[in-house]
């Protein structure tokens, strides 16, 4: 019940830049399995499964937020790897 709740409330990022690959609830934790764009390995957001729904939409936003800041810097240090010779 709780696993089709959360694919309910993740659905709105169906085909969009971000890629849920997976949502699954066991013992009451859920793992949603996602790709950033770009990227071929899989990341995880992990959370309580009763919690609150804005907390766990929040969590998510924030996580895959931290991870594409990431990602900006490691462009930018691969658009000056010229400086590196």
């Amino acid at each position: 019940k709780l696993e089709k709740y959360w694919k309910k409330v993740f659905k709105p990022l169906k085909n969009e830049e971000i890629e849920i690959t997976n949502i699954t609830v066991s013992d009451n934790v859920c793992t949603i399995n996602y790709l950033m764009p770009y990227c071929t390995s899989s990341e995880e957001y992990i959370f309580q499964a009763d919690i609150d729904k804005e907390k766990a939409v929040g969590g998510f936003c924030n996580t895959v937020e931290e991870k594409a800041n990431e990602m900006i810097v490691m462009i930018k240090e691969c658009s000056n790897i010229r400086n590196l010779f």
